[in-house]
């Protein structure tokens, strides 16, 4: 199986989280989906 390996700065509540999410589960049944984030509570 294909894999597919999506990146975001975190999984928030917000419309690209919802899109991310809802793209990887139509992509689920032929693709091995994963799902990373980078977040951090300090300021740069």
């Amino acid at each position: 199986m294909k894999k597919i390996l999506f990146g975001i700065t975190n999984l928030s509540i917000g419309g690209a989280e919802r899109v991310l999410v809802d793209i990887a589960n139509k992509l689920s049944d032929d693709y091995e989906i994963d799902i990373f984030t980078i977040y951090s509570k300090r300021r740069i």
